[in-house]
């Protein structure tokens, strides 16, 4: 039987969707992190170099970097490689506007940290602001 979690967070961007988790576990700036191009990030010796953006429910603690982040995150929608939802633990007004900028469902300041909560892998299912997590099964 798969664990079930909900959690009530604020929304950005309100919608309905569904999808697996890409979890990044540390602070992401889309400028020298992203390939915006084709939707990966480019991290060199990190286990997330090379994960794809695209059509994934990405989740992460809060962004880091310049005021181009929200620029950056609307060329992923440019190129065809946005994700499919953005979730954050706090706050950060760049990538506030780069949510609202994708018009992807968005949230953020939830009960328990998404980083202790979910993992890559993980289907989410996001409903303006409550996320459902049920967990993916190990074998």
């Amino acid at each position: 039987m798969n664990d079930v979690i909900k959690l009530q967070g604020t929304t950005i961007v309100k919608g309905e969707i569904e999808g697996e988790a890409l979890v990044i576990p540390f602070p992401v700036s889309f400028l020298g992190m992203v390939n915006t191009e084709n939707g990966t990030f480019e991290i060199p010796g990190s286990e997330y170099d090379g994960s794809t953006i695209k059509n994934k429910i990405l989740i992460y603690p809060f962004g880091k970097g310049s005021s181009g982040d929200a620029i950056r995150m609307w060329r992923l929608q440019k190129f065809d490689q946005s994700p499919s939802a953005i979730l954050f633990d706090k706050p950060e007004p760049v990538h506030i506007q780069g949510a609202m900028l994708l018009n992807v469902p968005s949230a953020f300041g939830f009960e328990e940290s998404l980083i202790d909560a979910i993992e890559t892998g993980d289907r989410i299912n996001i409903s303006d602001g409550v996320i459902t997590i049920t967990k993916s099964v190990s074998v």
